[in-house]
């Protein structure tokens, strides 16, 4: 079996291997998954994406999961570069080509076909795996899910998210928050109130982001002093919350923010004030 699906792997351009993989896939053998995970690294690009659809489009549990670990590692250098992109323009990245196509097919492919219970199921093991990029992914695919799918949190997958906010890991720790940021809830509100005072700043601005659209008056303080925050994520996130909540504070705090010493904050608070004057 082992021999069989490696020369399936090396042969993946061709329909008929592609077919064969499948059902090896659909077959769901522990023997299969060992030998996808020991064989998929050493794949051409090309390869990895076409292995990683046959996992989303299958129904077989431990092929999602390895999917996550294919995403986690493949997708997963934006979190280690020096200037990572902020979570809310992920989808704008400047991916090469290869992760390009691997986050547009799995994207789509989790999203359309993925209920609410293998979802949970998938991205609720995997953030616990003792890997962080594989934890970060997971619970980045968690908020893809949600995002695209228009779909609740399961309660399972929300409490999976909530403890994860606060991994020993930053990057697991940023994931999980903006994921919750999506949605934010009572069920997460704790841990939320938690990762605002985070040592790392985008783990903050993910918690600001989703406190300001909690009705609770102990978030809109929060919000409101996060404006005066050392990161510059952290003013933004705050900026866009109030836009939302409090628009006529916002406003002002906008015309403040064109002063900014972040070229970036000055920039976003330049597009906000012109929503928000052209809306009054």
């Amino acid at each position: 079996m082992p021999d069989d699906i490696h020369e399936l792997l090396w042969a993946l351009d061709d329909a008929q291997a592609e077919r064969q993989l499948a059902e090896l896939i659909a077959g769901g053998s522990q023997e299969t998954v060992a030998s996808l995970r020991t064989a998929w690294p050493a794949l051409a690009d090309d390869a990895v994406v076409r292995l990683a659809i046959l996992l989303a489009e299958s129904q077989v549990g431990w092929a999602h999961r390895l999917l996550v670990e294919i995403w986690g590692r493949s997708l997963g250098a934006y979190r280690q570069n020096a200037a990572p992109v902020p979570p809310w323009q992920l989808s704008s990245w400047r991916w090469d080509r290869t992760e390009q196509q691997l986050f547009g097919a799995v994207s789509e492919r989790i999203t359309s076909d993925w209920e609410p219970d293998e979802a949970a199921w998938v991205f609720g093991e995997a953030i616990t795996d003792r890997e962080p990029g594989i934890r970060a992914a997971a619970a980045d695919m968690a908020g893809l899910w949600h995002g695209r799918s228009n779909q609740a949190y399961p309660p399972a997958l929300e409490r999976a998210l909530a403890v994860a906010a606060g991994d020993p890991d930053p990057g697991v720790r940023e994931a999980a928050v903006w994921s919750l940021s999506l949605a934010p809830s009572s069920a997460s509100a704790a841990a939320l109130e938690q990762a605002a005072g985070d040592p790392s700043g985008p783990v903050r601005a993910g918690a600001i982001s989703a406190l300001g659209r909690l009705a609770d008056p102990g978030a809109r303080f929060r919000v409101l002093a996060a404006l005066g925050d050392q990161h510059p994520w952290v003013r933004i996130a705050a900026l866009h919350s109030l836009e939302v909540t409090a628009p006529e504070v916002a406003r002002a705090e906008a015309v403040r923010l064109l002063e900014d010493p972040d070229a970036w904050v000055r920039q976003h608070a330049g597009a906000a004030h012109a929503r928000l004057s052209g809306s009054r």
